[in-house]
């Protein structure tokens, strides 16, 4: 951190060459200015991320770095564009925020001249600016088969760019697919963007005002992927599970978030029942009840390694008392609260949960003005308003 960089200079006037040409990686928070005398003593340096980007630093950079975040590039050129690719023909790891959607021609040199395994990109504006499926079109004629991370956020993917022939993979390497507030033009976009993903361990949408990823698209993903994925986290309006989505064997998910919809719909029951053991965290959103999205004596009794439950549905006290019981690895469980909790409820629930490896245990009332903590020791009252997202 910044903090470790003004403890080696010396006498507060020079910097300590020696020092500075032994760091790898280098962080500057937002706000803070990297003094380019330090960024020239840095001559090994391999990763290097900045709060705010001035396109003066681009030509002053290091050849070595490999991992690179650059925050607020508002006022990057295309030539600034093609000074980084020249400056650092070895990145690997790009993630750039900020990025002023009329100067997104850049991002084509980058694209076409790196060859990347982690790529990351954040539009600056508020208001959903279009992107053309082009850009990933020529991001994967160059790192295709090399990129395992690909996050996009704040954008719409429009049509244009997308190929007449989808028979081939696109990122047959990717891992991991972040999409947030990023709305497609029409679902056909979805599918050519996933095509050819076999290999995914992470899948998380979030934030989209509208979904237009049709429930045929979002399954062939689902299928898949089956096999490899770990997290999967979908929460954005409509469902866009297909009856049986669960299914699947999926013998590495360990973490879920979506619906409730999407719950009842995918049939999670079903799941649950086969595969409980290996899941550590479940959140359902959105307040779906009837018919109930979930057996709650099945996740007692087939979830016995839960850290984490989130319900946005209302339950007894008998309930939640049976959940706490069960499954006693749990350290935060989330829910509406169908009555009156008091402290005199809380002993006998701890007392039933039992001697327990970890120590805490908080419940949030979701929704309510009132939370309260259950733990080994006295009870400790407390008044949090659940996020619905941690």
């Amino acid at each position: 951190m910044l903090e470790s960089i003004e403890a080696i200079m010396d006498n507060g006037t020079t910097y300590h060459q020696h020092a500075l040409s032994r760091v790898r990686k280098l962080v500057v928070p937002d706000g803070e200015v990297l003094p380019l005398p330090l960024l020239a003593a840095c001559t090994n340096l391999q990763s290097l991320a900045l709060g705010w980007c001035n396109p003066h630093i681009v030509r002053r950079l290091p050849s070595s770095i490999q991992t690179l975040l650059f925050a607020s590039i508002d006022e990057w050129t295309q030539q600034d564009y093609r000074d980084l690719v020249a400056q650092c023909p070895s990145i690997r790891e790009l993630a750039l925020e900020g990025v002023v959607p009329m100067r997104l021609d850049g991002l084509r040199v980058v694209a076409a001249e790196l060859t990347l395994a982690k790529f990351a990109l954040q539009l600056s504006q508020n208001e959903m600016p279009e992107v053309d499926f082009g850009l990933l079109e020529v991001l994967a004629s160059r790192s295709g088969d090399s990129l395992t991370h690909l996050h996009l956020s704040g954008l719409r993917l429009a049509s244009r760019g997308v190929p007449l022939n989808t028979d081939g993979p696109m990122f047959p390497s990717l891992v991991e697919l972040h999409l947030t507030d990023v709305e497609f033009e029409d679902s056909s976009v979805f599918a050519a963007l996933v095509r050819g993903c076999r290999r995914l361990q992470t899948f998380r949408r979030e934030g989209a005002a509208t979904e237009t990823i049709l429930p045929t698209h979002f399954h062939t993903l689902i299928r898949n992927n089956a096999q490899t994925l770990e997290v999967l986290q979908v929460l954005t309006p409509g469902s866009v599970y297909q009856a049986g989505s669960f299914t699947h064997p999926f013998p590495s998910l360990r973490k879920l978030a979506c619906s409730t919809v999407d719950a009842l719909q995918g049939n999670l029951n079903a799941f649950i029942a086969q595969n409980g053991s290996q899941l550590e965290r479940v959140e359902l959103y959105d307040s779906q009840t009837d018919p109930p999205c979930i057996d709650l004596a099945l996740v007692g009794a087939k979830c016995p390694n839960l850290v984490k439950l989130v319900l946005d549905i209302s339950l007894t006290l008998t309930e939640i008392e049976m959940l706490v019981v069960s499954c006693k690895k749990v350290r935060k469980f989330s829910c509406f609260v169908n009555g009156h909790i008091t402290e005199d409820l809380v002993g006998p629930i701890m007392a039933k949960r039992g001697a327990v490896t970890h120590e805490n245990l908080l419940v949030q009332s979701a929704g309510a003005d009132e939370g309260f903590q259950m733990h080994m020791g006295p009870v400790k009252w407390t008044h949090e308003q659940t996020d619905g997202q941690n």
